[in-house]
């Protein structure tokens, strides 16, 4: 009797010891490209009967201010990108 609760508490230790080793997943230092969405803007339609002067007007406002939103998020993403990728090299 003594010998089978022994063996019992002795399973019961070890399978407590097992599932608390478990191996952690490596960690990775490879980051992805900018996503998909930071491409620069296409140019916006024109309606017609407005005038062309109008209508240049409104496509450089727009695609100004989004290229440089998205021109600025690319090199911030890519300086993260090489920054991240060297800093933990040889560690």
């Amino acid at each position: 009797m003594c010998t089978t609760s022994l063996l019992l508490t002795l399973s019961l230790a070890g399978a407590g010891c097992a599932s608390n080793s478990t191996l952690r997943e490596p960690v990775t230092r490879n980051i992805p490209g900018p996503p998909t969405y930071l491409q620069p803007a296409a140019v916006p339609p024109a309606r017609e009967g407005t005038s062309p002067y109008v209508v240049a007007e409104q496509r450089k406002q727009v695609i100004v201010r989004q290229n440089s939103i998205i021109v600025g998020a690319k090199n911030a993403w890519t300086k993260m990108k090489t920054t991240y990728s060297k800093s933990f090299l040889g560690r």
